[in-house]
């Protein structure tokens, strides 16, 4: 199972992360509602993937809770707003009511829980025809404990209900109500049962009180839970999650042998300030690694040669290297190996990978960028990793003549038969010398340079690539008059 999820999570990565870069490009109204469409299929086989290992991971005895810092009420108004719109188009009154005394933030594992709801509110949502889903909680402080609290969850529903006789197996695997249509409704039988599974491994309870064709209540309660005094979280959220221009400009190298993997992270991180080395395989990344010393590697495990995990190995145990942060990002489900990950990375991305997800990664490993540092001074650039750059980024006039040095052998070397050939195997190899003295030298008419280059490439725009390139001359020019 573990292995099929793999495979099957690879080109769903494709598929859901380059409708997710498409939507913005798209304006015709019958175009975007197409590309919906396949964003919700995709969705739903993923879901659907995701239900049958997570049952068979709990079956297995191999799920772990992840307990954490969560803030309930986002959750919350996080599964109120999924399932707002769906409720309208049903023509169903969707109600929330929270506790005003719910703490801000519990200890729990916010993934199940959101899985909990999800489920349940969905199928209350699926099996409604008209009148209500309200979703509830209220919480009571512990009279031995003040920092633990007994929470309860309601999800109450005017639907089809069910009988009495279905409300003793609605909870086993692969089952659905007898007044359940599966063509009607669809659905596997799968949620309640994970569900429950769920409910139990965090040690609650479920009760289920309901009569066909009047609706049902499931009550969700969870005794003794630890409030988090933590306030990380909060200020982790107030940063934006959809624009990778928060961090400072850095240089970091995409491995991973599947081609379109590589070309949605390329995708998101066009038009932004960071520079995007590639590798194919672990010995490819290697050798990158060392020639350029990125800011961060995102690292695919499963490659041909050498495996993400080898990688991460050697990588840690090299002093020139071993301060590169790195995330895993893998299509992998499969985590029984996470302890032993985490002493080789610094995170985890599991595919299909989102912006979202990627940046929430980022946040903890990449510096933020002067706008959202208000500690720093406008004047006042800091290397994007002293360890990595040993260099200031505001050149010196001695490293300015080193690179100017280097860009003169460069325009001897390549940029004189290139800008006659235009070959594109040569311009993408000029771009990788460029972007490699960035890294040692930080040139801002150099790096908007490349950017603007790579822009082009990316969008075969050879109206402007011969322009670019010739312009490359005067960019060497503007260099040796900062030196004289």
């Amino acid at each position: 199972l573990a292995n099929m999820s793999h495979e099957i999570r690879t080109p769903m990565n494709a598929v859901l992360g380059f409708t997710e870069l498409l939507k913005p490009l798209i304006k015709e109204p019958l175009s975007q509602e197409y590309l919906q469409a396949i964003a919700a299929s995709s969705k739903t086989l993923l879901s659907l993937i995701n239900d049958i290992l997570d049952l068979s991971k709990i079956e297995a005895g191999r799920l772990e809770l992840d307990p954490e810092p969560t803030p309930l009420k986002n959750i919350f108004k996080d599964i109120y707003n999924i399932f707002l719109h769906k409720a309208q188009d049903k023509g169903l009154s969707l109600q929330m009511k929270l506790d005003d005394h719910l703490p801000e933030l519990v200890i729990f594992d916010e993934v199940r829980l959101r899985q909990i709801l999800f489920n349940v509110v969905g199928n209350a949502i699926k099996f409604t025809a008209s009148g209500t889903v309200q979703i509830s909680s209220q919480c009571s402080f512990n009279s031995d404990n003040e920092d633990k609290i007994n929470l309860e969850i309601r999800i109450r529903d005017t639907g089809i209900g069910i009988s009495q006789s279905d409300r003793d197996h609605i909870f086993d695997a692969f089952t659905q109500s007898q007044g359940q249509s599966n063509r009607k409704f669809g659905g596997t039988g799968l949620g309640l049962a994970i569900t429950r599974r769920l409910v139990d491994m965090i040690g609650g309870t479920i009760e289920l009180q309901s009569e066909l064709a009047k609706g049902s209540l499931f009550i969700f309660r969870f005794p003794d839970v630890p409030i988090s005094h933590s306030r990380v979280l909060a200020s982790v959220q107030e940063q934006p999650i959809s624009d990778l221009n928060q961090f400072q400009p850095s240089t970091i190298l995409v491995v991973d042998d599947i081609v379109s993997n590589r070309e949605l992270i390329r995708g998101y991180f066009r038009d932004t300030a960071h520079t995007l080395l590639f590798a194919e395989d672990g010995e490819e990344a290697i050798r990158v690694t060392f020639n350029h010393f990125p800011d961060l590697i995102l690292l695919d495990l499963r490659m041909p040669r050498m495996n993400g995990r080898e990688v991460a190995n050697f990588l840690k145990e090299s002093q020139q290297t071993q301060h590169i942060p790195i995330v895993i990002v893998t299509a992998s489900s499969e985590f029984k190996d996470e302890q032993q990950l985490k002493s080789i990375c610094e995170g985890f991305v599991l595919k299909p990978v989102k912006i979202s997800d990627l940046i929430r990664v980022l946040q903890s490993l990449l510096p933020p960028s002067q706008e959202l540092d208000s500690s720093s001074s406008p004047n006042d650039i800091a290397p994007v990793n002293p360890e990595v750059n040993s260099f200031e980024p505001a050149l010196t006039p001695v490293h300015l003549a080193e690179l100017l040095e280097k860009l003169t052998i460069l325009k001897k070397n390549s940029w004189v038969s290139l800008s006659e050939t235009l070959e594109i195997e040569e311009v993408e190899r000029f771009v990788e010398d460029l972007q490699a003295l960035t890294i040692q030298y930080y040139y801002l008419p150099l790096v908007n340079y490349i950017q603007n280059l790579e822009k082009q490439l990316d969008n075969f725009d050879w109206d402007m690539i011969p322009q670019t390139i010739l312009k490359f001359k005067t960019l060497l020019e503007s260099v040796a008059e900062e030196v004289d």
